[in-house]
């Protein structure tokens, strides 16, 4: 037989950090305010849209 054969485990680290979810501090609309200033950053406009039959167009 090979010499490699090992028991197979679970990862070491499977169970290994603290369960809970991370308590926002601070103004929640402040946060989602730096967050639409992100995305304003990264596309500052929007695409223009398809145009799609029944609609009208005209200036």
């Amino acid at each position: 037989m090979s010499e490699l054969t090992i028991a197979v485990e679970a990862p070491l680290a499977a169970n290994a950090g603290v369960s809970g979810r991370a308590l926002p501090e601070g103004d929640p609309f402040v946060a989602w305010l730096d967050l639409m200033e992100a995305m304003e950053a990264l596309c500052p406009a929007w695409p223009p849209p398809d145009p799609r039959p029944g609609r009208d167009y005209r200036l």
